[in-house]
């Protein structure tokens, strides 16, 4: 029975090496998972047998390598399409926050513009220097923490876990937080501008109706073009990011029902680590719709606020 045990694993070492680690990766875990509840059953059968304990290593250590190397692959999908999202807002910006001063609202669109490209600097260096980091960080402490039967290192894994979805949250709040306040003094600090510039120009002799109605047609094509503007890029971000994470989602679905069905025939251990990677990815999942919503709600309140423009003249 040991030779058969040493013999699979180099069987499967070797086919890990060779598959793909996206979801012929998770076929290379189901069969562990089957390998390890096989070895569970061995050793309740032969508790004083260390082979059972053995092969549970080798199928722990096989786990270990093939979970790695999948979700590192599901890291390169969250990184890519958050700097996708990032790369596509420092190309909107500038024609987006053009078509706001168009419409009016040229206070509003240099304040506006200075804090959302902060955002967008301010994400990047946060999601891509941080909040990544640290989810690798968290995978390798669940799936080293479960090599041991006794629980080692559990507050820490949750701690972190803890600590990213507060700095995700934490990063939302700050950045929305400073564009509500904008929000609530530049759109009407640009209305009064704009209601004296009409008033004014009503008492021309002669030509002031007319030029003030031109003014408001002006206008009101500017806001057209500044909300349709706005629509498309909130329509872009989504489509920029649906399939990667439908894809991540799959993956968070998919390992946590595995740590379901596992529990009641699986060590612990393994239980565990299906679990800690669903959750990883769920911290994934997490990172890439905080920066797909933070933008899509600045470009949302944006069009929403300078409505005000043209509604206050």
């Amino acid at each position: 029975f040991q030779e058969f045990v040493l013999g699979f694993g180099q069987l499967a070492f070797q086919g890990e090496q060779a598959v793909d680690p996206g979801l012929g990766g998770q076929v290379h875990d189901l069969l562990d998972v089957i390998l390890g509840a096989v070895f569970a059953r061995i050793g309740a059968v032969f508790p004083e047998s260390r082979i059972a304990e053995t092969g549970f290593f080798i199928t722990y250590l096989l786990s270990f390598t093939c979970l790695t190397a999948s979700f590192f692959t599901s890291v390169e999908t969250a990184s890519s399409v958050a700097g996708l999202i990032l790369d596509f807002m420092k190309v909107l910006l500038p024609a987006f926050f053009l078509a706001v001063a168009l419409a009016g609202g040229s206070i509003s669109a240099a304040a506006f513009y200075s804090s959302i490209l902060g955002a967008v600097a301010g994400a990047q260096v946060i999601c891509g220097s941080v909040i990544i980091p640290f989810v690798k960080a968290y995978v390798l402490f669940v799936l080293a923490g479960n090599l041991s039967r006794e629980e080692l290192i559990s507050k820490l894994t949750s701690g972190l876990e803890s600590g990213i979805r507060w700095l995700l949250k934490t990063m939302v709040g700050v950045f929305l937080g400073l564009q509500v306040i904008q929000a609530m003094i530049l759109p009407f600090a640009d209305s009064v501008k704009r209601a004296g510039l009409q008033r004014a120009v009503s008492l021309i002799p002669g030509i002031g109706a007319g030029a003030e109605a031109v003014i408001q047609v002006t206008a009101g094509s500017g806001v057209l073009l500044k909300n349709t503007v706005g629509g498309a890029a909130v329509a872009a971000l989504v489509i920029l990011a649906a399939a990667p994470m439908a894809k991540l989602l799959f993956f968070l679905l998919l390992y946590r029902g595995a740590a379901a069905f596992m529990e009641p025939i699986c060590d612990r251990r393994l239980t565990a680590c299906a679990d800690g990677m669903g959750k990883a990815h769920g911290l994934l999942l997490q990172t890439v719709l905080t920066v797909l919503l933070l933008f899509a709600i600045s470009i949302g309140l944006v069009c929403g606020a300078t409505n005000a423009v043209y509604f206050g003249g």
